[in-house]
């Protein structure tokens, strides 16, 4: 019988077991803040961002400003209100040779991104991402936003070999529903999208995904020799993949998951909790749409509720 990841990473603020805290590259060092972070889960849990608020000052001093704190309430606010539990769903749709010939790509640079051309050719995959987002987050105006993304071996292919098995596995930072559709023939060799099955399940902490964004969007540090001037529970990233220590991946490598097909194999998935992948050709090339649902109301609306807690919540560093 399989046990399911969420199992056997049962405990986010046990280190042993948890996904979040890693000391891959800082085997040596202490863990010291980790009480005070449960503390801050538990009232976020209990009462909502506002309850977090007054233990989560007991961290204030680890952050470089005012604004970078004002950031953390602003990102707890929104990952709170705004969870799913999808995963991904796959499968494959006939493509016209017109449609692909009309999205191939026919420059000289070894990645490139531009508008889907066609996408009535697609207009039932779009249909499935439309339904599942509205299942998802809700009834809301949505816009599709519709392109496709070439790419063959470049600098960038280092991206999933240099941190071991699972380099460059990482989580979108907010992102709802995302659709991939093969244009052209994929492999593992030429980029083909690989996951982590059940990831979406594994236990985290809200608190911990906020420092870990704060720590790599906000202030920009990334790399373990950047990281090693912070506490080692801000040490983490949404490029997961790349910190896990080594224990963790060889469980995690079980549940990998390679999405090979032919042009038309589509799969949407919610990147924002399911540890994904995508593919960067070591040999050859890869043609494929992505169609990303974006709420223009609903979504928008949350967004702007989010930046005013954060605002109405903010205090002086002297607090």
């Amino acid at each position: 019988m399989v046990v399911p990841l969420k199992e056997l990473f049962s405990d986010v603020f046990d280190p042993r077991v948890s996904f979040q805290l890693n000391n891959r590259y800082w085997p040596g060092e202490r863990w010291n803040l980790i009480g005070q972070i449960a503390d801050c889960e538990a009232a976020l849990r209990e009462g909502g961002p506002s309850a977090c608020v007054r233990p989560l000052r007991s961290l204030r001093r680890h952050f470089p400003s005012d604004a970078i704190f004002t950031r953390l309430l602003h990102r707890i606010h929104r990952l709170h209100t705004q969870k799913s539990l999808f995963s991904y769903e796959s499968g494959h749709v006939e493509v016209s040779s017109d449609a692909l010939a009309a999205n191939s790509y026919h420059g000289s640079e070894p990645m490139a991104v531009y508008d889907m051309a066609r996408p009535e050719a697609f207009a039932s995959v779009e249909r499935q991402a439309l339904r599942i987002y509205r299942r998802e987050y809700g009834v809301d105006f949505l816009r599709v936003n519709r392109t496709v993304r070439f790419a063959m071996p470049s600098d960038r292919t280092r991206d999933v070999t240099q941190h071991g098995e699972l380099s460059d596995f990482h989580n979108d930072e907010y992102k709802g529903i995302s659709t991939i559709i093969y244009f052209s023939s994929v492999k593992v060799e030429n980029g083909a999208f690989s996951f982590i099955e059940g990831s979406e399940l594994i236990p985290r902490s809200v608190i911990l995904t906020a420092i870990h964004q704060c720590v790599e969007f906000d202030m920009g540090l990334s790399g373990p020799e950047q990281l090693g001037v912070i506490p080692l529970e801000f040490r983490g990233s949404m490029a997961a993949g790349n910190y896990l220590d080594h224990d963790k991946i060889d469980t995690l490598c079980h549940f990998r998951r390679i999405l090979e097909g032919a042009a038309g194999t589509f799969v949407s998935f919610n990147g924002q909790y399911l540890l994904h992948r995508g593919g960067k050709p070591v040999t050859g090339s890869r043609t494929a749409g992505f169609l990303q649902p974006e709420g223009m109301l609903r979504l928008k609306l949350r967004g702007l509720r989010s930046m005013v807690f954060a605002r109405l919540h903010q205090r002086p560093a002297r607090d």
